[in-house]
């Protein structure tokens, strides 16, 4: 049985008013060793693959993770009733090794707005994915028509000034050396809980705070508010 102490922050009114709609989605954590394979190839990448034409914002490595299901805006009283369906969604789940397997772009053609580490496994994160899909369904969030590709966000791809705009062939020598990284091995991890999490735009980019985590060993709702912006910080919400 679910223990509902819960945090109610997100509940309260402010001002008088209710309390805006987070912007949600449920994601997977790869572990430390993939992180690491990712900050040197960053690095590298910068410091010896500098591309023309193109400039790419690298994300923080607190930041990364494997999008499950983006839920779009949330009111904040569903935060309760979400994280039970996905403790029911994943219940029974194990936790499973991944590996990075190298660079991508995303869109596979024509200009790519994102670079990714592709995460490859025995097919466990495509069949939680469709569980989450499911649990997700049953509170009415629209299934996702896109076929489920697990990656990592590490970098968006933005114009130089003076750039071509969105012409394909000015960003060539960035797809050019993404490719040639597209069999590189980046570690290997372990994918021990799902969360829910909302994000936060602001001046640095975006800020990830996990509300709900739920570890994959017991499909047990526990942890809390969690956020990913230098660094997580343990907090009050869910609890055993």
């Amino acid at each position: 049985m679910v223990d509902r102490g819960v945090d109610r922050t997100a509940d309260r009114e402010v001002d008088g008013e209710k309390a805006k709609p987070l912007r949600c989605f449920i994601a997977v954590k790869v572990g430390e060793e993939i992180e690491e394979a990712l900050r040197r190839v960053i690095e590298e990448l910068e410091n010896t693959h500098p591309p023309r034409g193109t400039r790419v914002t690298w994300s923080r490595p607190q930041s990364w993770h494997v999008t499950l299901k983006f839920l779009g805006d949330v009111a904040a009283d569903r935060v309760a009733e979400i994280g039970e369906a996905l403790a029911a969604a994943v219940a029974g789940v194990h936790a499973t090794e991944v590996e990075a397997g190298g660079l991508i772009r995303l869109p596979a053609h024509g200009r790519p707005r994102v670079v990714a580490a592709e995460v490859r496994d025995d097919g466990a994160l495509g069949r939680l994915a469709e569980r989450v899909e499911n649990g997700m369904a049953t509170l009415g969030f629209e299934r996702e028509k896109r076929p489920f590709l697990a990656h990592l966000t590490i970098g968006r791809v933005r114009d130089r000034k003076g750039a071509e705009g969105d012409r394909p062939e000015s960003a060539q020598p960035l797809v050019e050396v993404v490719e040639s990284m597209r069999e590189r091995s980046l570690g290997s991890g372990t994918v021990e809980s799902v969360g829910l999490y909302k994000s936060e735009l602001g001046r640095s980019g975006a800020t990830y705070t996990r509300l709900v985590r739920v570890g994959l060993e017991s499909g047990r709702l526990r942890g809390g508010t969690e956020t990913n912006e230098a660094g997580e910080k343990p907090g009050l919400g869910w609890s055993p």
